[in-house]
């Protein structure tokens, strides 16, 4: 169940920063919940990430795509997973798993395009 609030009137703002978590997987299999081996990295869009050589991902650096999540792959075959970072309504951080790459990403450049998407419900 997503957070709620019960604390609403009848003017209510509604803002955030989009910040993601980039990981890597080296299997990925249809169904089944997908574990990273790699450690979860926190960013934003425009900022790139490295997956070095020996499978270590670095610290988020400017130069990316400005409207994505841009990382560097020097490891070689890897599963790419893309999280959502949020705050929930007793402010806790929530990092819930939004993508994971079916086909394994090669050595180079990638970048991943986010759509931003927002429901917000209200009910008695």
């Amino acid at each position: 169940m997503p957070p709620a609030s019960f604390e609403y009137l009848e003017d209510n703002d509604f803002s955030w920063v989009p910040q993601y978590q980039i990981s890597g997987s080296i299997q990925y299999k249809d169904g089944i919940v997908v574990k990273a081996p790699t450690r979860y990295v926190t960013m934003g869009l425009a900022e790139i990430v490295t997956l070095n050589s020996v499978g270590q991902l670095g610290a988020p650096s400017t130069g990316g795509k400005s409207t994505a999540i841009n990382l560097l792959n020097e490891y070689g075959p890897i599963h790419p997973g893309i999280s959502q970072v949020g705050t929930g309504v007793d402010g806790e951080i929530i990092s819930t798993l939004i993508y994971a790459a079916p086909q394994p990403m090669v050595k180079g450049p990638g970048d991943f395009t986010t759509i931003e998407k927002v429901l917000v419900r209200f009910e008695q």
